[in-house]
């Protein structure tokens, strides 16, 4: 998984309101970067706890096979978190 750098650019620049925004290309792959790590501790412990979830809710029979989703709650519950070990 990636950000693309025009999209992430076009993104800081509307986020500043400043019509002169620009970022070197050093600092726009390292944001990008950032994003992605973000992005991807967000999805993992997201996962992590869409199974507990699945797993306290359930039986132990209902638990072979099927899929795990993800839906706003969970991505809910770890983000302040995860905003403070990013901080």
């Amino acid at each position: 998984m990636s950000f693309n750098p025009e999209t992430v650019q076009a993104l800081l620049k509307a986020a500043s309101n400043n019509p002169d925004f620009k970022m070197n290309k050093e600092s726009l792959a390292v944001t990008c970067e950032l994003l992605t790590a973000f992005t991807t501790e967000l999805v993992m412990r997201s996962t992590q706890q869409a199974l507990q979830r699945r797993s306290s809710m359930a039986r132990p029979s209902d638990l072979d096979g099927g899929d795990t989703k993800l839906d706003v709650n969970c991505l809910e519950r770890v983000l302040p978190q995860l905003l403070l070990d990013f901080n």
